[in-house]
């Protein structure tokens, strides 16, 4: 997910929220950077690549899980995954970054078939 330079919605929430560094790094981490902000093979900030935040829509969160969904994981680790980018959306909302939230009011974004699965399987 691109974003402008001088807005990284993360991590000035995070600051504002007073969030300690191991804190921030999980979450950068649960998006697909490394400490050094390097993307990670997986993750949503490789599925997403150069998408400008304000262009990510409903469908494109639905193709993300779908696309988690295809490593063949659990339902609990898909919606894990989604969590921080719906995070993301939010903060990018409330620090106006964008007029809406693509993620607010999708009840389910996990693809039929992962969601028959159960949530005690192993990942």
């Amino acid at each position: 997910m691109l974003l402008p330079p001088c807005c990284h919605p993360g991590r000035d929430a995070a600051l504002r929220r007073g969030l300690r560094g191991d804190t921030r790094a999980d979450y950068r981490k649960a998006i697909g950077l490394d400490a050094d902000g390097k993307v990670l093979e997986r993750g949503a900030v490789a599925f997403f690549g150069k998408t400008q935040l304000a262009a990510i829509g409903p469908r494109d969160l639905r193709a993300y899980a779908a696309h988690v969904a295809a490593r063949s994981v659990s339902r609990n680790t898909t919606r894990l995954a989604l969590a921080p980018v719906k995070a993301l959306l939010g903060t990018a909302v409330e620090d106006e970054i964008l007029t809406a939230n693509p993620s607010a009011g999708l009840r389910n974004l996990l693809p039929a078939d992962t969601m028959e699965q159960s949530d005690g399987e192993s990942t």
